[in-house]
């Protein structure tokens, strides 16, 4: 699912307009993004937590050169699924 595909989604749902369903991705994009650059977690009963994590600087093989590569320090997304999510996703007939 892309974007557009999660818009006309949400746009049937909640019985709103697509620019309407689109304004309020755009927000709650928005407003994630802002939450996770202030190094807070964000924990959504039912869905999961997402949180930054931080990786060291590290030396990385380069496979297509067969040289190292240092790979400097950076902030990562992480996302953990919540065991409501799990479990829907382990019990639910394919």
């Amino acid at each position: 699912m892309n974007k557009q595909e999660l818009i006309k989604r949400i746009s049937k749902q909640c019985n709103i307009k697509q620019y309407q369903a689109k304004e309020y991705l755009d927000a709650l994009t928005e407003i994630l993004t802002e939450t996770l650059l202030e190094g807070e977690r964000i924990k959504l009963t039912g869905l999961g937590i997402f949180e930054t994590t931080q990786t060291k600087e590290h030396m990385w093989n380069n496979p297509n050169m067969n040289e190292p590569v240092l790979v400097p320090e950076r902030t990562k997304v992480r996302f953990r699924a919540s065991e409501t999510l799990k479990k829907a996703l382990n019990d639910s007939e394919v």
